[in-house]
């Protein structure tokens, strides 16, 4: 019994085409309801260019942006819902469809926030009487996208998403630069890309001066609108649609690394969308044009159909999407980035298969990939040294360059990036293998003075303490980075270890493997540790049951039977301790020939 569910592939790719279907049928019965004159060519435009456009093929191809095709399904609906308000003499029950609709898109998606604004200008385009009436509905509208508007903004600063590198004046000039861009390639959609990094680097180069000069060239697409609004509203209905619903992700508010975005344009071109199926209603109301018209309908739509197509080929797996990035915008160093973490994966998964040659192979091809990173963009972040230095630290062990990596890291200006804690975490731990334990204390002194509730600080000093024999700084950092963190489970485990065999404490150990054993019950060096206490404080059975839990867990580990030798040795049992000693041998455990005898009954 119980609900089965598809978890291939193409379950998500279909249910996301279901949705844009159904969100064009949508954009139809919308457009088709808003006007009064040429309503179904212009409804028909609008819808057909929305279904095939090149620029939707990432909400609906994507599989994380399943939220775009739901929102805007809830959206689309919510605005029909109005439009069917307004056309069945205000009837109250198609006001609270727009109302429910309206928070399911916003519970979906917060760019649905947009909903309120929106109704507003309909009503204005419509003409409808501005009173009480018309206010007080919208009331509720606004107290939902205030509250949804407020949550969204919290979330990003909650994950850091604000780019402060770009704050400031900059922004006017970022978003009037995402205006006109999208308009752009809503036209002529060429050189589009999973991403579409700024032109610049702000904190090394200053902005490129065209961008200095596109505020004016808004203003002046707002002039051209403006005048040609005066006989033909649709238009001005059109546009005001488009800025509406465009402006809260145009980088006036600078999230993210990316000026532009591809998914953004999937509501707000609707708007673009229905000023061209306006101007074609006109043509083809015209007897003289009307077959040039269908002609270049017809002809458009083939061409960005072919498009679309041709795009959906791009998100076929991680490699192609970011080559396809590369070819657009060579000199961005997350494509590089991105597909050296997929190497670093394919290299984890052979990994597991026990195929040493493809692992080390694919840690090589993760080494080339972020290396480009580095290269081509000279502006790149810490982010690919980072992950450069973890391969050669925790797989290829060249340690030397492992280092380089770190200390470029730490050399970037930002102090305030996350990245200055790990590069000097990172750093100290290589040192530590390296059994540089003042260079590594030097670094790690650092990280905790720059972040003093950090646990992890405390616990990367706290092994190079115990490497360097003084035990009381040891328990000290562990204790720290327990405090900050009380569910850190290798710190207490490493407390634990030097309470056991540096300060023979046996009972303070136990108590700190219990503490683990508490979150994890089947911790195997908790389990195999607690034993080890046991039996240092003579407790043979207890330390045998744990030796036990831990052989039912693995058993093939040899030193766990090694440990129970000793323990049955200790409380006098040489025939068990014999056998466990054959045992251990036989699981891998190397067992000198006298130890052996000694055991022997």
């Amino acid at each position: 019994t119980g609900v089965q569910t598809c978890a291939l592939p193409i379950c998500y790719h279909l249910t996301n085409i279901i949705f844009h279907l159904l969100n064009t049928l949508l954009v139809f019965g919308f457009v088709y309801h808003i006007f009064d004159k040429n309503k179904v060519e212009i409804a028909s435009v609008t819808a057909i260019l929305f279904g095939i456009h090149p620029m939707h093929v990432e909400s609906v191809t994507w599989i994380s942006e399943r939220k775009d095709v739901l929102y805007t399904f809830f959206f689309l609906g919510g605005l029909m819902s109005y439009a069917y308000y307004r056309q069945k003499q205000y009837a109250s029950k198609w006001l609270i469809f727009s109302f429910i609709l309206f928070g399911l898109s916003c519970f979906s998606k917060g760019q649905a926030v947009v909903f309120s604004p929106l109704i507003l200008i309909i009503d204005f385009f419509q003409k409808r009487k501005f009173d009480v009436k018309m206010v007080v509905e919208k009331i509720p509208f606004f107290l939902v996208s205030l509250f949804f508007g407020l949550k969204a903004i919290e979330a990003q600063h909650s994950e850091s998403a604000i780019n402060a590198n770009y704050e400031g004046l900059d922004t006017l000039f970022y978003g009037s630069y995402g205006i006109l861009t999208y308009i752009y390639k809503m036209l002529l959609p060429i050189g589009l890309s999973g991403a579409h990094p700024y032109p610049h680097n702000p904190v090394f180069e200053p902005m490129p001066d065209y961008f200095k000069v596109l505020p004016f060239g808004v203003i002046a697409l707002a002039a051209l609108i403006f005048w040609l609004g005066r006989k033909h509203n649709t238009i001005w209905f059109g546009a005001l649609f488009y800025l509406t619903t465009i402006v809260i992700v145009l980088k006036f508010v600078p999230v993210g690394d990316a000026v532009i975005a591809e998914r953004y344009t999937y509501i707000p071109y609707i708007g673009l969308f229905m000023i061209i199926g306006y101007v074609f209603g006109q043509i083809l109301n015209n007897d003289k044009w009307n077959k040039i018209a269908l002609f270049f309908l017809g002809l458009i739509t083939i061409t960005l159909t072919a498009m679309t197509f041709q795009r959906t080929k791009v998100w076929n797996n991680t490699f192609s999407f970011w080559e396809d990035v590369s070819k657009t915008y060579p000199n961005y160093w997350r494509s590089y980035n991105c597909m050296g973490q997929e190497y670093l994966q394919m290299a984890s998964k052979q990994k597991q298969l026990g195929n040493t040659e493809a692992e080390r192979n694919f840690y090589k091809k993760a080494i080339e990939q972020l290396t480009l990173s580095v290269k081509k963009d000279k502006w790149a972040p810490p982010v690919p040294y980072l992950l450069r230095g973890a391969i050669y630290t925790d797989n290829l062990q060249q340690y030397d360059k492992a280092v380089e990596d770190y200390k470029k890291v730490i050399s970037f200006p930002n102090k305030n990036d996350p990245s200055q804690i790990d590069g000097r975490h990172n750093l100290g731990l290589v040192y530590y293998r390296l059994k540089k334990y003042n260079e590594a204390l030097n670094v790690l002194n650092e990280a905790v003075s720059m972040s003093p509730n950090h646990p992890k600080g405390y616990y990367f000093r706290g092994l190079v303490w115990a490497a360097a024999n003084n035990s009381d700084k040891a328990i000290e950092d562990y204790t720290r980075a327990i405090t900050i963190d009380p569910n850190f489970l290798s710190a207490y485990l490493n407390r634990g270890v030097i309470y056991t065999d540096k300060t023979n404490q046996p009972q303070l150990g136990i108590n700190d493997f219990n503490k683990i054993l508490q979150m994890n019950p089947n911790h195997q060096d908790a389990i195999i540790n607690t034993g080890i206490c046991l039996y240092k404080l003579k407790k043979h059975q207890d330390a045998e049951k744990m030796y036990n839990k831990a052989i039912q867990l693995n058993p093939k580990n040899g030193r766990v039977f090694y440990l129970k030798a000793l323990n049955f040795y200790q409380a006098g049992n040489k025939e068990l301790a014999y056998k466990s000693g054959l045992q251990a041998i036989q699981f891998g455990s190397q067992i000198s020939e006298s130890l052996l005898n000694q055991w022997k009954p």
